[in-house]
């Protein structure tokens, strides 16, 4: 009874785990356009599948210690989630670059740029390897700009040579 109830104990953590990583990778796309290193994420993930696979082998006698070795992985794992999430996503990034240009001009609109990130020369963070990638359409001119996602500054920039416009 004991070997079933830490089998399942260890599936259930590993369950919480996968659901978080998959969690963090829709927001990696979706709210983030992928400026997120997921590389560290895959790295403590193995890390935690290893340590779950070695911690079947450890004989303890008390479930609570067995369980207390259990959820030292995923609260670790939840810290690195937390841990790499940029201050700022891409529609607040849009918001800023909005609010920046209104103090000079009043005709303007944002323009749907392809890629929505551009890698990073100064990384803002080890989790962070690129900045948002911005285009304003003022009256027939599209100016670019770069935001980084860990502090919010902005900079104009010229065109991206991989930039394609919608």
């Amino acid at each position: 009874m004991k070997t079933f109830l830490k089998k399942n104990l260890n599936n259930r953590f590993l369950a919480c785990i996968i659901i978080i990583y998959v969690i963090m990778l829709f927001l990696s796309y979706y709210l983030y356009a992928l400026v997120i290193n997921i590389y560290n994420l895959n790295v403590v993930l193995s890390i935690i599948i290893t340590y779950y696979i070695f911690i079947d082998r450890l004989q303890t006698k008390k479930i609570i210690i067995s369980y207390f070795l259990r959820i030292i992985p995923v609260s670790i794992f939840i810290i690195v989630c937390i841990l790499i999430v940029p201050k700022f996503t891409y529609k607040e990034a849009e918001g800023i670059v909005l609010e920046n240009y209104k103090k000079t001009s009043n005709n303007f609109a944002i323009a749907q740029v392809n890629p929505k990130r551009i890698r990073a020369i100064e990384s803002p963070n080890i989790f962070v390897k690129y900045y948002y990638l911005l285009s304003l359409k003022v009256e027939d001119d599209i100016k670019y700009y770069i935001l980084n996602p860990v502090n919010g500054e902005s900079v104009e920039t010229e065109k991206p040579w991989n930039v394609i416009e919608n």
